[in-house]
């Protein structure tokens, strides 16, 4: 059974009801989904935090870890 929470506008006098659960494609999917939905500071954020990621683990590894294709024994 569904949960619903009501919202009423007060000056306006609109009425809507807003179903409550858990997002399955914000769990899988949550930047495209943020992007999206218009949620652009939530997008920034995981954007940076993907960023700060990657960083850490390229000061960690360093650039040894991308393979190097030699151009002239092609």
């Amino acid at each position: 059974m569904a949960i619903y929470t009501i919202y009423k506008h007060d000056e306006a006098g609109l009425v809507q009801a807003v179903k409550l659960g858990f997002s399955w494609p914000a769990f899988f999917f949550d930047m495209i989904w943020a992007a999206v939905k218009k949620l652009w500071l939530v997008f920034t954020l995981m954007m940076l935090g993907l960023l700060a990621i990657f960083s850490a683990f390229d000061m960690v590894v360093g650039p040894e870890w991308v393979p190097v294709f030699d151009v002239a024994a092609a």
